[in-house]
């Protein structure tokens, strides 16, 4: 009875996409600061957060007014772990048709994808994709190729991958690079193969909330004991959110405090100032300190 093939675990596979050398190159800007792929050489890739924020005060366009502006960055990884499956027996089908396709190519028998040799990169997996995909259950047959880098996006690191249903495996499969280098335009890892796991599996899109985030922790309630509404009391804690979804910031303009305590205030609705350290006394204002936002009290008396 031939042995089944062991396969490394997902963790294992990211965590060599992560660290993989994609090469230097003296017009990569990445010599003065170094790379994605040289700085994960030390990374504790479990131990790291999953997200992590900057924030600066701004003005509104065209005005002197203030804004919070907030950088959130998710951690590319995390984000991976909890969305895909390492698929190995298709890594290994992807690997030995490029390698089959090549050899024919060298041999003069022409492919069907034209007269170059493929590899794992995009011209690759968009090769591949082309030849095996199908239509889903639902009836589509459609093929993604997505790059983070050209919309809004969260991840540490940008993401390149094809996704499409598999016609022999019958699944949605995602052939996915890491970009390891410096310059956006090069430095991507080879491809390999995942599934969607969980709620993602067999779900063209799970990976493409990639720039969704919410933003948010709670701190006392000041005014505790202060109001009351037809007999509701005001809560012990409120809810501060900033909810992003694809470039659009939230509204909760019709949320009263005290009708109900388990809805979120919109960040954007406080003042914001910038300050050497923070005011944590009240919590009517937005402070600033070292691109570290807190809750504290407005710099203004009356």
């Amino acid at each position: 009875m031939p042995e089944t093939k062991q396969y490394p675990t997902t963790r294992e596979v990211l965590k060599d996409l992560f660290t993989e050398n994609t090469g230097t190159h003296f017009l990569d800007s990445g010599g003065a600061y170094g790379r994605h792929w040289q700085h994960n050489q030390l990374k504790d890739f479990d131990a790291s957060p999953y997200a992590w924020y900057e924030a600066w005060v701004g003005t509104y366009y065209g005005t002197d007014d203030p804004r919070l502006d907030l950088s959130v960055t998710v951690d590319a990884y995390h984000y991976l772990t909890e969305r895909l499956d390492y698929a190995g027996e298709v890594d290994d089908h992807f690997r030995a048709w490029i390698d089959a396709r090549n050899e024919g190519l060298a041999e003069g028998k022409y492919g069907f994808y034209g007269d170059d040799y493929l590899y794992p990169n995009l011209q690759g997996m968009e090769a591949y994709a082309e030849a095996f995909h199908d239509e889903d259950e639902g009836g589509w047959a459609g093929i993604l190729t997505v790059n983070t880098y050209n919309d809004e996006d969260a991840l540490s690191q940008t993401l390149q991958y094809v996704a499409f249903y598999h016609k022999e495996f019958e699944d949605w499969v995602y052939l996915l690079q890491v970009h390891g280098g410096c310059d956006v335009r090069g430095g991507y890892t080879d491809a390999r193969a995942f599934y969607g796991n969980g709620h993602y599996s067999e779900d063209p899109y799970a990976l493409a909330d990639n720039a969704d985030f919410t933003f948010y922790w709670e701190a006392p309630n000041p005014r505790k004991d202060q109001l009351r509404f037809d007999g509701v009391e005001e809560p012990d804690t409120l809810h501060v959110r900033w909810f992003w979804n694809h470039n659009q910031e939230s509204d909760l303009d019709d949320w009263d405090l005290r009708d109900s305590w388990f809805t979120p205030l919109n960040l954007s609705e406080y003042p914001v100032v910038e300050e050497d350290e923070p005011r944590p006394d009240d919590f009517d204002t937005l402070v600033v300190v070292d691109k570290v936002v807190y809750l504290g009290p407005s710099p203004i008396t009356v």
